[in-house]
């Protein structure tokens, strides 16, 4: 088991980062998955041109982690800052659940929008 607190504004790349769950392969493979016509390459150059947008994405997936046990804010000079403590039973289930996640919000999201593609097309 593994406990850890984080500011709330740091979410969700910091408890990515405190799960060791890496984002990245399961946003390549949705782009892969809706442009199959392009390589592993072409769709990671795809995932940065379209940080942004997809970062937006990835801050709608901290709703669904539910590993809290507790959030407290603290009043520090630069203004109030609002931390969750979680608990983590299972490293390898969790980042399971990330995973499948991820996909499937990048799957709807996808189907809802077009990315910008052009430039890896020429």
């Amino acid at each position: 088991m593994v406990k850890f607190t984080l500011s709330k504004d740091s979410l969700p790349f910091s408890f990515f980062d405190e799960v060791g769950f890496s984002h990245q392969n399961p946003l390549i493979e949705s782009i892969k998955e809706k442009y199959p016509g392009l390589s592993q390459k072409e769709c990671g150059l795809v995932l940065d041109k379209n940080e942004d947008v997809i970062n937006d994405v990835l801050s709608e997936m901290f709703e669904f982690i539910g590993y809290e046990i507790g959030e407290y804010e603290l009043d520090e000079s630069t203004g109030t800052w609002v931390y969750i403590d979680f608990e983590i039973p299972d490293l390898d289930r969790v980042n399971s659940e990330l995973d499948s996640e991820l996909k499937s919000l990048m799957r709807e999201y996808l189907n809802e929008t077009k990315l910008n593609i052009d430039f890896v097309l020429g």
